[in-house]
């Protein structure tokens, strides 16, 4: 069974999906940390599928957005880029 520093470890090095996969195939870890995993992955893989980062942050009970981007804007790597193409083709219409 794997320990719970080496599914840390590795975090930075798998996808959302390939940590949810490794987590319940490793599963359960220590009870301490269990559910600690579980929710962060909730998390991740909810910003990874688009989910509103408000939405993600009133379920994790967060009392403010900044602790949940802080935490989570890993999860949404091309947030920046994607941003800029909404506005530009707002202003030029279609694609930039």
């Amino acid at each position: 069974m794997a320990s719970v520093t080496t599914l840390s470890a590795s975090r930075g090095s798998l996808s959302a999906s390939k940590r949810l996969t490794t987590v319940c195939t490793h599963w359960p870890p220590s009870p301490a940390c269990g559910f600690t995993i579980l929710r962060h992955t909730w998390a991740t893989l909810a910003l990874a599928a688009g989910l509103h980062p408000k939405v993600v942050q009133e379920r994790l009970g967060h009392t403010s957005i900044n602790t949940t981007m802080d935490v989570y804007s890993h999860a949404m790597p091309g947030m920046q880029s994607q941003a800029a193409e909404q506005v530009s083709a707002m202003i030029f219409g279609g694609g930039a």
